[in-house]
């Protein structure tokens, strides 16, 4: 009987040749293998029993199959020859925002806008936003203050919550048009995030207020503010179903006002840069450093609202 050369695989044999069931000590250790591959002095040797399709050579490895996880993966050394893929260049990071969605900045920059506002002219306001202004000054003195303030941001949501409500009812009019209503959805979007952004201005300054043990009259931070929030509900509703335009434009004059009122109270007191503001609404909205940084990044909110207002004057009326 020929010997079979080392390294091959040695044609099947049956019966007591192959050392089967009843093979001997060839048979025993086979058996004792499950049937499998068994070393000896003459080369590897498959059994009997063993399946064809357990052969390595019975078929090709296949590139998509998924790996047993029981088997260690081969650690692949890198070609030295082919290049190192440069990795992605990242973009300008975006901006840090606050709560409704308005540019979050740092004190450098909230240092720097306040000089821009405070060397800026005011708007040439309106009949309307001169009315209220001087109704303002009347009640509560031309002097700013935290509670004047807090009396400002309850009127300053009102328009915001007109136009919501009135492009909702255009959408309902108009959803066939696909163009029109995506523009109107825009707006409803961005006069929601306006109105939540004043929403967090009136608490963050009423917690101020509050700290100092001030608004605490019923009639001055009561009942006023609340008649005035009622007529400025209705003027600016009367001014937007008659001429939207003109709604925009007062909330610009609006807007205007309240951010060089908030940067003139800055400059005005200097202690507020070293007063640390502390709020529960921190997390939220945003952190500041000192009560100065925080009244600065409320007054920048007040100028993106009104590059807004005059941004909706010179776009197409949604109707």
């Amino acid at each position: 009987m020929a010997t079979p050369v080392p390294g091959t695989v040695a044609p099947r044999r049956c019966g007591a040749q192959a050392g089967g069931r009843t093979g001997g000590a060839a048979g025993s250790a086979r058996r004792r293998d499950g049937g499998r591959l068994v070393p000896d002095a003459a080369g590897p040797r498959w059994t009997a029993q063993e399946d064809r399709h357990d052969r390595p050579d019975a078929h090709p490895p296949d590139p998509h199959r998924h790996p047993d996880p029981r088997r260690p993966v081969p650690h692949r050394r890198p070609d030295p020859r082919r290049p190192i893929p440069a990795a992605p260049s990242p973009g300008p990071a975006p901006l840090p925002l606050t709560a409704a969605q308005t540019p979050r900045l740092g004190r450098r920059a909230l240092i720097h806008e306040h000089r821009v506002t405070l060397a800026t002219p005011r708007r040439r306001y309106g009949p309307v936003a001169r009315l209220l202004f001087v109704t303002m000054d009347l009640l509560y003195g031309r002097r700013g203050s935290l509670e004047k303030f807090m009396v400002l941001e309850v009127v300053a949501r009102i328009p915001y919550r007109i136009w919501e409500n009135a492009a909702y009812r255009a959408l309902d009019r108009r959803h066939r048009d696909t163009g029109l209503a995506h523009r109107i959805t825009e707006r409803i979007v961005e006069n929601r995030e306006q109105q939540d952004n004043e929403q967090w201005h009136l608490l963050i300054i009423g917690e101020l207020v509050a700290a100092q043990g001030g608004g605490r009259g019923r009639l001055r931070f009561g009942l006023l503010p609340w008649l005035m929030a009622v007529g400025y509900y209705h003027v600016a509703w009367l001014l937007f179903v008659l001429a939207p335009r003109a709604s925009y434009r007062l909330n610009a004059d609006f807007e205007d006002h309240a951010e060089h009122t908030y940067a003139e109270f800055v400059a005005a007191h200097p202690e507020l840069e070293h007063l640390p503001h502390h709020s529960s609404f921190a997390r939220r909205y945003g952190a500041s450093g000192s009560v100065a940084d925080l009244l600065r990044q409320i007054g920048h909110d007040e100028r993106m609202h009104k590059l807004e207002s005059e941004r909706y004057l010179a776009a197409e009326p949604l109707r």
